[in-house]
C-alpha cells in the first residue's frame, strides 16, 4: 500500500518536470488513425494524467460491495440494461426517444480517426480552452510518419487543430503538439462550452500606489530562485495511506486477495 501515495524526495525545476514522468501509462484508451493531410498514422492513445488517490467503495453493513441497478423512476420496477432506450430530454420530464437507426444517423460516418485540419502557433491557444491531455504513441508501421510529424511540430513550435472521431461517432475538438519525442493530444472545449464571468467592482476598490508597492514586495518574497512542483503533494491521500497501512487486518486482506487471484489463474 506504500505505492498508494508517491513521495518524491528529489528536487527538480519546472522545466525538468515537463519532460520527466515517473508513472508510465500502460493501458491504451484507443487506437485511432491520425490523418496529417493524406498521410495516415496509426497511433495508440494513453491518458497523460492519472489520479494518485484511492477511490472509496460503498459497501453494505454485511461488508459486501453495492451493485448498481436501474429502476423506473415512476413505477420503481427494475429495468434490464438491454431494455434501456436512448432519449433526449426536450423539456422537463418530456423525452424524445430515438431509434437505433436515428442514432446511427447522428453518429455520422467518421469513426475511430483523428483528422488534423489546420496549424497554429503553439502558444496561441489559451490554457483555459484545454480540458485534458493524452499521449500518442506510434502503432504498426507508422514509426517514421510519427517521427516526421513530431519533428515538424517541435522545430516549428506549432500545433495542429482537428477532430477526434470516437468509435461511437462522437467527435472531440483536439490539438496535437510535440512534447519531447512524443506527440501530445489535448482535448479542447468548444467555444460554446466556455463561460465568462462579468465582474462589477466597488468604486473604492482601486489599489493605491503604496498598496501596489507593498503587494509587489510580498510577491517578490514569495518567488524563489527555483520552483519544484514535487514539493506539492496530496496531503489528504498521504493521510489516508498512512491510516490504511496501520490497519491490523491489512496484511490478512492482501494475502486473501493474493490466494484468490492464484486460484483464478489456475482455473484458466
Amino acid at each position: 500500500m506504500g505505492a498508494m501515495v508517491q513521495r518524491a524526495s528529489s528536487r527538480a525545476s519546472p522545466q525538468a518536470l515537463e519532460t520527466s514522468h515517473t508513472r508510465i501509462a500502460t493501458r491504451a484508451l484507443g487506437a485511432p488513425t491520425l490523418y496529417f493531410g493524406n498521410i495516415p498514422i496509426s497511433v495508440r492513445v494513453y491518458a497523460a494524467v492519472q489520479a494518485s488517490y484511492q477511490e472509496f467503495r460503498w459497501i453494505s453493513p454485511e461488508g459486501n460491495p453495492i451493485k448498481l441497478r436501474y429502476l423506473d423512476n415512476q413505477s420503481g420496477n427494475q429495468v434490464c440494461r438491454s431494455e434501456l432506450q436512448k432519449a433526449i430530454e426536450v423539456s422537463k420530464d418530456k423525452f424524445l426517444v430515438l431509434s437505433k437507426k436515428e442514432w446511427e444517423q447522428v453518429s455520422g460516418n467518421k469513426r475511430n480517426m483523428i483528422e488534423l485540419r489546420e496549424a497554429i502557433a503553439y502558444r496561441e491557444l489559451s490554457p483555459f480552452s484545454i480540458d485534458s491531455h493524452y499521449f500518442l504513441s506510434p502503432a504498426k508501421k507508422s514509426h517514421k510518419a510519427y517521427r516526421l510529424l513530431q519533428r515538424l511540430l517541435y522545430t516549428s513550435k506549432r500545433a495542429l487543430l482537428g477532430k477526434w472521431y470516437l468509435p461511437s461517432g462522437r467527435d472531440r475538438f483536439v490539438m496535437v503538439s510535440a512534447m519531447g519525442q512524443a506527440l501530445l493530444l489535448a482535448r479542447l472545449h468548444y467555444s460554446h462550452e466556455l463561460r465568462s464571468l462579468p465582474l462589477t467592482f466597488a468604486p473604492d476598490s482601486i489599489p493605491s500606489p503604496q498598496e501596489v508597492r507593498l503587494a509587489s514586495d510580498l510577491l517578490d518574497r514569495m518567488t524563489p530562485p527555483q520552483v519544484s512542483l514535487l514539493d506539492y503533494q496530496d496531503e489528504w491521500a498521504a493521510r489516508l495511506s498512512a491510516l490504511v497501512e496501520k490497519k491490523p487486518n491489512l496484511t490478512a486482506l492482501l494475502e486473501d486477495s493474493l490466494r484468490k487471484a492464484k486460484r483464478r489463474k489456475r482455473r484458466k
